[in-house]
């Protein structure tokens, strides 16, 4: 893969607009237990230009390098395909010789219609010639069609604000090649950080693996769509090429530094990885000394101006000891036409109480609504896990226990309200054995589009 070239000319980036992203903190308290303690933070991060433009209709839009990898596996014969490649052709007839495509098709095979070039009419001619005799055969290479094409997406020289997209399109099940789900979402992850390429997942119909296919999407700083049917096709493919066209701050990370002893767990559904300091170094417990703070991050995403996204965080607190009080730091980095930017960074300071002055102090009321949702969103994400593994027991006692623990601080919020009735109705569902496959990709792509902030693009069902 190439690493992302952070040259740009002086004019380009003094004329790009200045997009600034903001970074709120709000913690759930601040007080710590003697024997420990576990508490929330819920970091808000939002994306805005500095100077809107005078006429945003001639404002230059963001040119894309996009890839468009597809099945044509058995499955996909007859409608499904036909569809996608109608769909495939009218997303490039979109473009313009400012982007960049390639197209590549898979079945247990993997070929390449369309090295990547600028999109010229003459390359949407041949697209459109090839997809045309594409016909439906074999099994499903999902990794390796995925993995040829980052590779064509990837450059020794690519610009740091490029905005790359792989899209990934399947009905079924990967089974041929790399399948492990922890294994294929490191390495998209990796993918998006040296190469500066992001993997968007669309599942299509109720037989795809929507465990495999999330965590894709969320490791590679895309977003996981559900296809319901044909219908939805077009919608998604269109929408998010749209909206990736608007996009002000790229590869958002929100970078959290806290103190040796402590322990985090992001509850929201955002990708952690190691952070690197300024000479691209790793900063993990290998390269710590003693009682050096632990740095890490959470890669948010591609924002719109105005977006706003919440990612929340779990910290975990030892036995009071040497230590009276701990500090979180927190920064937002990003990159835009003028390069990569950082906010300043934030801090959050827990410090230890007596039992009783934990129990009266007040939670913060706007925080535990986000806090709950995510946990609602986490806890149907595991659920569905677990029953698909047929642990009906184990899923059944998470969500009664994540419920009576929103029960506590819910009070009348309307939002938390709705969330521990969403979480009863799934736990009768599974309880009754009538979860069904195109029910677990409903309930999964609902947590996971609003535990990330994302958009749903598909048209209401009638």
């Amino acid at each position: 893969m190439g690493k992302l070239d952070d040259s740009t000319h002086t004019t380009q980036a003094d004329e790009a607009p200045r997009v600034s992203v903001t970074l709120t903190a709000r913690q759930e308290k601040k007080l710590l237990r003697p024997k420990g303690s576990r508490r929330h933070a819920v970091f808000g991060v939002r994306a805005s230009m500095e100077h809107a433009p005078a006429a945003p209709a001639t404002e230059p839009r963001r040119p894309l390098t996009m890839a468009l990898t597809l099945d044509r596996s058995g499955s996909m014969a007859g409608e499904p395909l036909r569809m996608a490649k109608q769909v495939a052709i009218a997303l490039i007839d979109g473009m313009n010789e400012q982007d960049e495509v390639a197209v590549v098709i898979f079945d247990d095979k993997i070929e390449t219609l369309q090295e990547l070039a600028p999109v010229t009419p003459a390359v949407k001619a041949h697209v459109r010639r090839a997809l045309e005799r594409v016909e439906a055969r074999g099994s499903t290479a999902l990794h390796e069609a995925w993995l040829t094409s980052c590779n064509m997406l990837a450059s020794d020289h690519m610009q740091a604000n490029r905005l790359a997209r792989c899209y990934l399109l399947t009905d079924g099940q990967a089974n041929i090649g790399e399948t492990d789900v922890e294994t294929i979402a490191t390495q998209a992850a990796g993918v998006r950080e040296n190469a500066g390429v992001g993997t968007s997942a669309f599942g299509l119909g109720d037989d795809y693996n929507e465990r495999l296919l999330g965590p894709w999407a969320v490791a590679g700083g895309g977003q996981f769509h559900d296809l319901r049917s044909l219908a939805d096709l077009a919608d998604t493919f269109l929408g998010e090429r749209d909206d990736l066209r608007a996009v002000v701050a790229l590869r958002t990370r929100l970078e959290v530094e806290m103190a040796e002893g402590m322990s985090a767990e992001a509850i929201s559904a955002y990708w952690r990885a190691t952070a690197t300091d300024a000479s691209g170094d790793q900063r993990g417990a290998n390269q710590r000394g003693a009682n050096q703070p632990q740095r890490w991050r959470l890669d948010i995403g591609d924002l719109l101006n105005g977006e706003e996204r919440h990612a929340v965080v779990r910290f975990s607190f030892p036995k009071e000891d040497k230590a009276y009080s701990y500090t979180v730091r927190a920064r937002v980095i990003w990159i835009d036409g003028r390069g990569e930017q950082s906010g300043p960074w934030q801090e959050l300071t827990f410090q230890y109480g007596s039992d009783q002055a934990c129990t009266d102090e007040p939670r913060d009321p706007q925080a535990m609504r986000h806090i709950g949702l995510a946990h609602a969103d986490r806890c149907k994400r595991l659920a569905l896990e677990l029953s698909a593994r047929h642990d009906t027991e184990r899923a059944l006692w998470l969500i009664q226990q994540t419920i009576a623990r929103i029960g506590e601080y819910a009070g009348d919020d309307a939002e938390l309200r709705a969330a521990m009735r969403d979480l009863r109705t799934l736990e009768e569902t599974i309880r009754t054995h009538k979860l069904t496959a195109r029910e677990a990709k409903a309930t999964y792509f609902a947590q996971q589009t609003r535990s990330r902030g994302q958009r749903d693009y598909r048209k209401p069902q009638p």
